[in-house]
């Protein structure tokens, strides 16, 4: 629970710099064009950061590499306003430090391969989703009643709670530290010398070592397309889908004027009371139809756990984000409904809880228990460059950056499917 106030937290003060800077930058007289490349410079620094953060923590923990981070970001909400680049870049820092933490010690509260990383990383997504959730509420209120400077101050109050949860908390945590497996079991943080060494005296040497490249073969698939297709699409929702919003969409209500932020609501909303039945409707899909590729026969134990095919997943996923913007692309382009809005968001939110949820707790069935802060940071490092991809697209007119995005996801979608067997291990 103190994992999910953590992200929770961290997530809310993200968020209100995420969903605000691009607007914040156009208010102060850049072009559109500049204030999306230096928005795309921004995920990628808070993304990329990650490595250092993991690096460090195999190294001193994980738990004194999250209250760090957390007080470094806080520092640099404070001074986003007064020092733009200093600010955002100890917010980058911070930001790399926080995730790479609290997203590993998720991961190493189950034994390697566990099936039950997919509804806790299910649940952790929507704690990050239920602090995403008033991120825009907060910052819509107070940069419309006090400036941008209160709006980003009020996010350094979510990574102090971040701090002080961490703090409070340390001593329970002592089992995230363990490198090995058996530690989740138990629940008592012991070192073995490591999985890879434990593993060699129980099973057959090769045929593990067959396993494991075979899994490290489907993450790096998995990672390499996240980072050119799903990722730059994601990130449309701090930069495109932020000026559709203000540009494009009919805002005036009869109760005032909806800000641009607010949209982002419906994500979060998606994430939090949809995420756990999206996980679910795809397990039974993606089962169902196994059943009958083999035509009832049974391959596997009868009680064995149900997990989602990574193929089945990451396809559907990306059909469903090329949806999402296919359907700004066909509506009006001057003051449409904001139905078109939410619709291509809630398709988006859809793809974001298939990739990206069940893509962390992939990582981490994936990962060697002992390498996960590393890969951890490695999959925020495909969010980096894929923000980043994301910010140049901001360079073509704005329906040419959803065609290519469009375009993106359906060849993502092809790839994993040519793919398949590869990623389903």
């Amino acid at each position: 629970a103190s994992l999910y106030i953590a992200i929770g937290a961290h997530a809310f003060a993200f968020y209100v710099l995420y969903n605000t800077l691009v607007l914040w930058l156009i208010s102060l007289g850049l072009p559109k064009a500049t204030a999306t490349s230096r928005f795309g410079a921004f995920v990628f620094a808070a993304y990329v950061t990650p490595m250092l953060g993991g690096w460090i923590s195999t190294h001193t923990g994980l738990r004194p590499v999250a209250i760090v981070g957390a007080a470094t970001a806080a520092t640099g909400y404070l001074l986003t306003s007064l020092s733009p680049l200093a600010g955002i870049v100890l917010v980058g820092i911070g930001c790399g430090f926080v995730k790479t933490a609290v997203t590993a010690m998720v991961g190493r509260l189950f034994p390697e391969g566990a099936p039950g990383a997919d509804k806790a990383f299910a649940w952790f997504y929507s704690a990050i989703n239920v602090g995403a959730f008033f991120s825009p509420i907060a910052a819509s209120y107070l940069m419309s009643r006090y400036g941008f400077t209160t709006a980003f101050a009020s996010a350094a109050v979510g990574d102090l709670v971040v701090l002080t949860t961490i703090a409070v908390n340390y001593r329970s945590l002592d089992v995230v530290e363990s490198a090995s497996s058996i530690a989740a079991v138990t629940g008592v943080a012991v070192e073995l010398p490591s999985d890879s060494e434990a593993e060699s005296r129980l099973d057959n040497a090769a045929g593990a070592a067959t396993t494991r490249r075979r899994k490290m073969v489907a993450l790096w698939i998995f990672l390499v397309l996240a980072t050119l297709a799903f990722w730059p699409a994601y990130h449309q929702n701090g930069s495109g889908l932020n000026i559709w919003a203000s540009e494009n969409t009919e805002r005036m209500t009869r109760w005032g004027e909806i800000q641009p932020p607010m949209f982002a609501l419906v994500n979060s909303l998606v994430c939090v009371f949809c995420g756990g039945m999206i996980v679910a409707a795809a397990r039974w899909l993606s089962g169902a139809a196994r059943r009958r590729r083999d035509d009832g026969a049974t391959t596997t134990p009868a009680n064995a756990p149900q997990t989602t095919p990574l193929s089945f997943s990451t396809i559907t996923g990306y059909l469903t984000m090329a949806a999402s913007f296919t359907c700004l692309l066909v509506a009006p382009i001057a003051k449409a409904h904001p139905a078109w809005l939410i619709i291509a968001i809630i398709l988006s939110s859809i793809s974001e809880i298939l990739i990206s949820s069940l893509g962390l707790a992939q990582v981490a069935k994936l990962t060697p228990r002992h390498l996960q802060p590393i890969y951890t940071s490695v999959w925020f490092v495909t969010s980096g460059v894929g923000g980043q991809i994301a910010g140049q697209l901001g360079g073509f007119a704005l329906l040419t950056g959803f065609r290519i995005l469009v375009a993106l996801c359906l060849t993502g979608a092809v790839i994993a499917g040519i793919l398949r067997r590869k990623l389903d291990v």
